[in-house]
Parts: C-alpha cells; structure tokens; sequence
C-alpha cells in the first residue's frame, strides 16, 4: 500500500492487493469509441483518440475489487486509497511525449517533492510499527495524502490549465447563444 499511495506504483507480485491494474486491451476493446468533430477548425483525430485513451485509463486501468478488500477496511476508504494511487501516478509521471502540450509538461512542477513523500512514508512506518491495527490512524493518513495529493492535481487541472477560463468561455458561449434565440424568437 505504501508504494501505491506514495509513489502511484502497484507492486503486488502475488496479486493480493485489493487494487489491480487491468490490461490496457481488456479495456480499450470493452469501451465505446465516438468521434468529434468541428466544422470551424480541422481535428486531429489522432489527438482525440490519446485524449480517450488517457481518460480511459485513469477510469479503467485501475480498479478496487472489493472482494479483494479486508472486512475491516471500509469500501470508502478502499476509494480513496485507489484515487490516491491514480492521482500520484500522473503527479509523478513527468513529462508525456507530446512536447506542445504545456500543461501536462508543466506536471513536472506539480510534482510530489522527495520530502513530502519522505513524510507519507515515515507516516505509514509509524502505522506498521504498531502492535495492533489502528483503523482511525490509517483513516487519518490516508485523509491527509489524500487531501495534498487531490490539491497538487487540482492546481495541475484547474489553475495550471486555466480550466476556470475555458468553462467561463463556454458559459458566455451558450448564453450568447440563447440571447440570440430569444431575440429571434421575439421577431
């Protein structure tokens, strides 16, 4: 669980970890592909496709199985711990192949620094160290990384790609656009 929540990496030789990864083919087939297109600018088909193919992976490519889950470990717990995972294994992924995507190379700076995962690791050894399992403590961590790891991503997501802009555009978009209506409509 360390290596998962601390550096996004699954190692669970024995697969007796309650997260799995799935293989990249056994969803890519089950999913239902759509294609977009826009008659202003010409689309690259081949960029909406990674785009897909990113989305589906942080949905598909790691899965709870609750049946894998201890009784004592609550399923939003289990949750959490699976988001955590996610979240730091594209926080720590680096720079992707695209070169002109500037928000995903920016991730680089969005990364989880060696001191603050050194806390999360020390954090889950004094958890190990105890002689019985303490629920409320590992509550508590899992609460805390959760908490940094979901801000570094929401400053990745949101201020880095000036996702508040973009959604602020699209609302003047289709208000514009029913004003239009509704003055036709008065005509």
């Amino acid at each position: 669980m360390n290596a998962w929540v601390t550096h996004g990496q699954l190692i669970d030789y024995a697969e007796e970890f309650f997260i799995h990864k799935v293989s990249k083919s056994s969803f890519s087939r089950t999913s239902q592909s759509f294609h977009v297109t826009f008659e202003a600018e010409p689309v690259d088909s081949l960029k909406i496709e990674e785009n897909l193919s990113e989305i589906e992976e942080w949905n598909n490519l790691y899965t709870l199985q609750l049946a894998m889950l201890p009784e004592y470990i609550p399923s939003s717990l289990g949750e959490k711990i699976l988001f955590i995972g996610k979240a730091v294994n594209i926080l720590q992924s680096g720079q992707r192949e695209d070169d002109n995507d500037d928000v995903f190379n920016s991730a680089k700076e969005h990364r989880i620094g060696i001191h603050q995962i050194q806390l999360f690791t020390k954090a889950f050894s004094k958890l190990t160290l105890m002689k019985e399992f303490n629920l409320p403590a590992l509550e508590k961590v899992i609460e805390y990384i959760k908490e940094y790891v979901a801000y570094k991503l929401w400053q990745l997501v949101v201020i880095k790609s000036k996702l508040q802009d973009y959604l602020k555009l699209a609302k003047d978009f289709f208000l514009v656009a029913k004003v239009h209506f509704v003055i036709l409509e008065s005509i």
